[in-house]
């Protein structure tokens, strides 16, 4: 018996298997294809290759998010189903609105229906780490309760490390709206991108070549890594760079299992469609704090002090 059902949305990028087999709930992320806004997927076949096909050709991707009211809905129906008691794992709040809005709409929804529970996991996470943050949860479901998921949720935050490794830059700058637009048009390179302890994206290194790009990620693994036995690899439609990935850390770690899958619309379209994400249990890499701004002064200011 389960003592509480996890559930996410689809930019979790978890497969209707794994959906089936973990009772795990999720809610939709559309995408406009044409004129109409499908449900995101990545076993949709030729809808998915079309979706990458079009951002390589310069076409922009939109999105329809879930707002208040959807996530007020969706909690609704699951406790009406029986499923009262709930933990949300939502993207990182330092880059989607998901936990604010799913925070709000648990607070409703368990004034309406007083004897349900819905904690939202701050994941600190996008895509595939947020959908291995779900799983894992969801197989403790049967042996701890619902506010020691809590607990244990955010000890998995802490010890889930991701990467997502750029291919082309090209197609990032074609995305205007993604945080990494900037980086894509100043660093010239590949680069490596992580997620911090405080759930913002971060260069983690800037790579001349694939080879580097992935050995400096299976460098932090075999360094920090507390189990070397299980890593995913999640590829945004570009099957060559996941294989090269899958050999080089099957060289360096013999005999670890690596869950490969695929890279959903929304992360897709956030990395641009050549990327890969590389994940593994170990500590989260701490935020870089900003630098402290020099202060200048234009040539008249001879004295600066105002004396």
């Amino acid at each position: 018996m389960r003592n509480y059902i996890v559930a996410t949305d689809s930019s979790a990028d978890l497969t209707k298997d794994e959906i089936m087999e973990n009772h795990i709930a999720v809610l939709p992320v559309r995408y406009l294809d044409g004129k109409v806004f499908k449900e995101e997927s990545v076993e949709q076949g030729p809808a998915y290759k079309r979706f990458f096909d079009n951002l390589r050709d310069g076409k922009k991707a939109r999105f329809s998010t879930p707002d208040q009211n959807d996530y007020g809905e969706f909690f609704d129906a699951l406790i009406e189903s029986g499923k009262k008691n709930i933990v949300y794992v939502a993207s990182s709040s330092k880059l989607d609105t998901d936990f604010k809005k799913a925070k709000k709409a648990a607070a409703e929804s368990m004034i309406k229906f007083r004897s349900s529970t819905i904690l939202i996991l701050d994941s600190l996470s996008l895509g595939p780490a947020k959908g291995m943050i779900a799983l894992k949860l969801a197989g403790l479901s049967g042996s701890i309760s619902v506010s020691e998921a809590l607990v244990k949720g955010r000890e998995l935050v802490r010890n889930t490390t991701s990467f997502a490794i750029i291919y082309d830059l090209g197609l990032i700058s074609s995305q205007e709206n993604s945080p990494v637009f900037s980086a894509g048009l100043n660093i010239g390179v590949k680069p490596v991108l992580t997620l911090t302890d405080k759930g913002s994206l971060q260069i983690f290194r800037r790579a001349k070549s694939e080879k580097t790009a992935v050995m400096a990620v299976l460098k932090y693994a075999a360094e920090k890594q507390a189990d070397k036995t299980s890593f995913f690899i999640y590829s945004a439609d570009n099957t060559r760079n996941e294989l090269y990935a899958i050999k080089m850390l099957q060289e360096k770690f013999h005999g670890a299992y690596v869950k490969v899958g695929d890279a959903g619309m929304r992360n897709g379209a956030y990395f641009a469609p050549n990327a890969i994400f590389i994940g593994f249990c170990a500590p989260r890499i701490k935020a870089t704090p900003p630098k402290p701004q020099i202060k200048t002064y234009k040539d008249e200011d001879v004295n600066p002090h105002g004396e």
